[in-house]
């Protein structure tokens, strides 16, 4: 048996998701990183050399994607949409990620779960597959389909806890479900996560109790924090051992909020609940106006939103 290749990556910066390194490179012996050392230490493997002034750093983990490419997994969950939403996301740095199925008809679940087991064969960027509803509050549907929100079924729980491929990401609201439903989702391995919920203080400490152990878009599609009413993110900043996704995009959650969220005892993730509008095909070209005229800004929503006239939250004037 060959022993696996050796080869190092050099850089000016390298980025070990805790320590910056000067002038460093990453050694990598077969898909595994062996160690980083100094560019004066590099033993005697083949090199790559980063062009000056580039940073070498872990890629990104996103585990909310609901498109890229001018795709979206809703309208086409199939491995070809897929692969396009992966090319798209990897021209910024994300290595790994999860497609985002939201709230859709009954049949789209295992077409999403299939596509995904055949994706991953080919795409290592995928790790699984994030089903954000259906079992969702009509509350808080953002631009969830009501028609399709609904309270799970005996046959969902044989669909959600069949062997599978990658990782499974349930966002749901724990009001909405039967008791005993998040135990026998955990009991699978599928990771639970409070989303789209109307759920109280109680109700969520209770479904942690049961093994909820996330929060999808922390802040939105949930009751705000009160002083007399904590509901679900006060829940989850006071639990050391949750995880709960961010949108730090400036316009989803405020900085002072995210100031607040990151001194909480929780685990942060950056998340983008992207839409088909990240990285999009390059338009043709056009002939440069003489005189422009003001247009409204443009904002890409996600499915926290309620963007009007919209159910996928793809552009929309703001």
């Amino acid at each position: 048996m060959k022993p696996p290749r050796r080869h190092a990556v050099a850089a000016n910066f390298v980025f070990d998701g805790t320590k910056l390194h000067h002038d460093a490179a990453v050694l990598i012996e077969g898909s595994l990183v062996a160690g980083i050392v100094r560019r004066t230490e590099i033993p005697a493997v083949a090199v790559t050399t980063l062009p000056d002034g580039a940073w070498l750093a872990p890629g990104f983990v996103d585990i909310q994607v609901n498109g890229g490419g001018d795709v979206l997994f809703n309208e086409d969950p199939s491995p070809d949409t897929i692969s396009k939403i992966a090319a798209a996301h990897r021209r910024f740095g994300t290595t790994g990620f999860l497609p985002t199925l939201i709230t859709d008809s009954p049949e789209k679940i295992p077409a999403a779960i299939a596509a995904v087991r055949t994706a991953m064969e080919t795409e290592p960027a995928v790790l699984g597959l994030h089903l954000e509803g259906p079992f969702i509050s009509r509350e808080k549907p953002g631009v969830h389909d009501p028609r399709f929100i609904r309270p799970p079924t005996s046959a969902d729980l044989d669909v959600l806890t069949a062997p599978r491929s990658g990782a499974l990401v349930v966002t749901l609201a724990p009001e909405e479900v039967p008791t005993g439903f998040i135990e026998q989702l955990v009991a699978a391995d599928v990771r639970v996560c409070l989303g789209h919920a109307m759920a109280t203080y109680e109700q969520t400490r209770s479904a942690m109790a049961a093994g909820l152990g996330g929060f999808t878009h922390l802040f939105n599609a949930m009751p705000p924090l009160q002083s007399r009413d904590p509901g679900p993110i006060a829940a989850a900043l006071e639990c050391a051992t949750c995880f709960y996704g961010l949108i730090v995009d400036g316009v989803h959650v405020d900085p002072a909020i995210l100031r607040i969220a990151l001194r909480g005892l929780g685990q942060p993730m950056l998340v983008t609940d992207a839409m088909p509008t990240a990285s999009p095909p390059s338009p043709p070209k056009r002939r440069r106006r003489r005189h422009s005229a003001s247009r409204p800004a443009r904002r890409c929503y996600g499915s926290t939103a309620s963007p009007s006239g919209s159910t996928t939250g793809r552009w929309n004037g703001a």
